[in-house]
């Protein structure tokens, strides 16, 4: 409880708060008891903005003062007159307990003398001049209260340091915060600095909201647990200034109550963190001046269905602003010194927030380190997230999170999509890793784009973000997913050069372990085939390279000369090193068809390049 109010007083309200919950916690799991009296009390003091002895004289009662200072309560009647008051209005706290108040002794005075009819006080208190005992009038049933608007009320975490960036964004934001009752989704990947982003705005525009500022992290991705509808609803009740013992015990009511408080104020409400639309829907406020912001890493395309959320999307950073951050972290002297290695270091970390702070945040601990010994160790795609990682921060944490909260069927698609060699997917490669049909993974990838663990970027075609890529690749999945990609790839290849080439004999023969896909991509004309070769050139390449690195050398030379259409076609595009990769490849699968037929490709090609004596040699060297 001390540490709550030094806190507060301190002016770190939000660190105040947050050690009472955590306190809170590990009491109710260790002990299995809540918050004592002293605690509870400092905490309802913190959410009202008051100090202790604004506390305790609310309570009804005094702070706690040296020894020296007190008074009896029967020296300080017998000093002083009673003093002169009124009865208290019904429904008010003061009224409710006036008689027990004046009719018993205390050791300290209150605060604030409490409000009795002038029969009770004249029974009650010592008087030279005694009138006849009169009956008290019990007071009516309280009502519940309407608190006066505090401009004290606020609740935001403090103002984040070293944001940067994010010109268009906050412009977006505000753009959405403007008409009646709106309420704001701000979603992205974790990591992107979602939090960040909405309390630099509210902080920036707080004076836009007299009627306070409630901020709640409903923990939709966090180890602790969500918290109740209730507990929420309660905090949020007592920072508006509603008493403890009048909050309702039902979350309907508490939300009802919430609504009505709400309804002539103009009250900024953050809810962050939120995984579904329901944890959401019953923490709007009801007034038409209340601005909503809410924080997911979920699309939550429930609430604008229902309640017209407004989206405002964000993404991985600029590499300028990229650059800005880990300046305003390592200063700008030293990012100056290194502008190439920073630039790498930020490409590194895929424009990210939280990685680009990580990995400052190791340069800062070691201020003799180059920019550029930190770039070439994140280059080792096998340490890279682990470097990315500090104590209980990191991107890996961050995605754990995320990954554990998803359906099974999209967690299944998600660890088999780190398997695929290439950049981009479609629906029918996340059915050939997955090991499903195309209209499931279809469906996964849908949800998947929801998490935003996958990028949609075109009507069939996905992609992650790198260091998303990296954790799925680190995911348990089995030996078969590389070799269903890669089976894959050869038959989507060999449709393609049907379509492209009609009639023409295939080029090779399948593997005898072949494993077919459920469904292939159909090609009606060469226009359309020769459109995904040009789109997935990159792709197969990475998975001619991914074969090699494996030993499936026969899978190797297939993809390949799969391609021989978009060969033939784009002849001067650079094929020769891919060539020499199926070169070797035939060659250690001891299959001398395969090794003539890439011979006789690669001697075109060269022939075309004006490299005739190469073309010529591999040419006589053809089995």
């Amino acid at each position: 409880a001390s540490l709550v109010r030094e806190l507060q007083r301190a002016g770190r309200r939000s660190e105040a708060l947050d050690w009472f919950h955590r306190t809170r916690r590990l009491l109710a799991d260790e002990l299995g008891v809540d918050p004592g009296r002293e605690l509870a009390d400092a905490y309802t003091d913190v959410l009202r903005g008051d100090d202790e002895a604004d506390g305790a004289a609310r309570r009804g009662g005094a702070p706690a003062v040296p020894d020296s200072g007190r008074t009896s309560s029967s020296t300080a009647a017998s000093a002083s007159p009673s003093p002169s008051v009124t009865a208290a209005p019904p429904g008010s706290a003061s009224a409710s307990s006036s008689v027990t108040a004046a009719a018993s002794a205390s050791t300290s005075a209150p605060a604030t003398p409490p409000s009795i009819s002038p029969s009770a006080s004249a029974s009650a208190a010592p008087s030279a001049s005694p009138l006849p005992p009169t009956a008290v009038t019990p007071p009516a049933p309280p009502a519940p209260p309407i608190p006066a608007p505090s401009s004290t009320v606020d609740l935001l975490p403090r103002m984040p340091r070293g944001f940067h960036g994010r010109a268009a964004e906050l412009t977006a934001l505000s753009r959405a915060a403007a008409g009646e009752a709106p309420v704001c989704l701000v979603t992205g990947p974790a990591g992107v600095g979602k939090t960040a982003f909405v309390a630099h705005w509210a902080h920036r525009n707080r004076e836009q909201f007299p009627g306070g500022l409630l901020y709640a992290d409903l923990r939709g991705f966090s180890d602790t647990g969500e918290p109740a509808l209730l507990e929420v609803l309660r905090e949020f009740l007592l920072a508006l200034g509603v008493a403890p013992r009048r909050i309702p015990e039902s979350a309907r009511g508490a939300s009802a109550l919430f609504r009505s408080l709400c309804a002539d104020r103009r009250i900024l409400v953050v809810l962050d963190n939120a995984r579904a639309s329901e944890q959401v829907r019953e923490l709007l406020p009801g007034g038409a001046e209340c601005v909503t912001v809410v924080t997911s890493r979920y699309r939550l395309r429930g609430l604008i269905a229902s309640d017209a959320a407004r989206p405002v999307p964000l993404d991985v950073l600029e590499p300028e602003d990229s650059t800005a951050l880990l300046a305003a972290v390592l200063g700008q002297e030293r990012v100056l010194a290194e502008e190439v290695a920073a630039r790498r270091l930020a490409e590194l970390c895929g424009g990210l927030p939280l990685a680009l702070r990580v990995a400052a945040a190791r340069l800062a601990d070691q201020p003799d380190w180059p920019l550029s010994s930190m770039s070439a160790e994140l280059s080792d795609e096998s340490r890279r997230l682990s470097l990315l990682d500090v104590e209980d921060t990191g991107v890996r944490a961050a995605l754990r999170l995320t990954v554990r909260r998803l359906p099974d069927d999209a967690a299944h698609h998600f660890a088999h999509l780190g398997q695929h060699p290439g950049t981009h997917v479609d629906r029918y490669a996340a059915a050939a890793l997955a090991g499903t049909d195309p209209e499931t993974a279809a469906a996964a990838l849908d949800k998947l784009t929801a998490a935003h663990l996958v990028i949609r970027t075109a009507p069939d075609r996905w992609t992650l973000h790198d260091l998303v890529r990296l954790y799925a690749r680190g995911l348990e999945t089995g030996p078969d997913a590389l070799v269903r990609g890669l089976d894959h790839s050869v038959a989507t290849a060999l449709a393609a050069a049907d379509a492209a080439e009609p009639g023409d004999e295939s080029c090779f023969t399948l593997p005898t372990d072949f494993r077919p896909p459920q469904a292939t991509r159909e090609f009606t004309d060469r226009e359309q085939a020769m459109a995904w070769y040009a789109a997935e050139r990159d792709d197969l390449a990475l998975a001619a390279a991914a074969a090699r690195a494996a030993g499936l050398h026969g899978r190797t030379w297939r993809i390949v000369l799969a391609l021989w259409p978009q060969i033939v076609w784009r002849v001067r595009d650079d094929w020769t090193p891919l060539l020499r990769t199926a070169l070797e490849a035939a060659q250690a699968d001891g299959d001398a068809r395969a090794e003539s037929r890439v011979r006789a490709l690669l001697g075109w090609v060269l022939t075309e390049e004006g490299r005739t004596s190469e073309a010529l040699a591999h040419l006589e060297a053809a089995p």
